[in-house]
This record gives structure tokens, sequence and C-alpha cells, in this order.
């Protein structure tokens, strides 16, 4: 059964990736689903195994999407802190002296005699 397949290689790609740490809940239902349509299947109740492969699918590109989601919020969020830091750090330099060198230092010229 082509759904029952594509069930089993979309459980095995979001178990495969952050899915596991992220979104366990639905990774769960996701394996749940599939061995329920493997069971029927089994049973050789086709339209069960097809409804049950196809939430299977279903819940593992969610657990895979809401896992790439909650990645790339983080990324976001450490980006936009490391955004902030810049920003107060240029507000604490001297105007006209580039942020981070140090305003008080003379300048060094050289004397020609």
């Amino acid at each position: 059964m082509d759904a029952l397949s594509a069930a089993d290689s979309a459980v095995r790609q979001a178990e495969a990736g952050k899915a596991p740490q992220s979104t366990p809940l639905d990774l769960r239902l996701a394996h749940e689903k599939l061995i329920s349509a493997q069971q029927a299947m089994d049973k050789e109740d086709y339209e069960k195994a097809r409804r049950m492969a196809e939430e299977a699918l279903v819940d593992a590109e969610l657990a895979q999407a809401k896992a790439e989601s909650e990645s790339a919020r983080k990324k976001a969020d450490e980006l936009r802190s490391s955004i902030e830091a810049l920003s107060r750090e240029a507000e604490r330099a001297p105007a006209g002296s580039p942020a981070g060198s140090p305003a008080s230092t003379p300048a060094i010229v050289p004397v020609i005699p």
C-alpha cells in the first residue's frame, strides 16, 4: 500500500530530525497511527489502513514542521539578542568614535623635523 510506505517514510524522517526533542507528542501520535495502519493491513481492513496511514503521514509532517519552526524561532531569537547587544554597544560609544574603540586614546601624530 502506497499510503503506508509514505507514512512510514514520513515518520522515519521526523524521527531522524528534531521532532523527538521539539514535538514528541505529535511524533508519538504519528507513530501510533502508523502502527494502527499496519495492524489494519494485517487484518485486511484496507480502508482503515489507508485512513490511519494518511493520518500518520499528516501527523509526522506536522511534527517535522513544528520542529523546524521551533528551530527557526530560536535562531531568530539569538539573532535578535545579538542585534540588541550591538545596538547597546553602539549607543555607549561616544559620537564620532567607532563603536568599541577607546574614545580617550590620543592620536599619534608623526613629528617631522
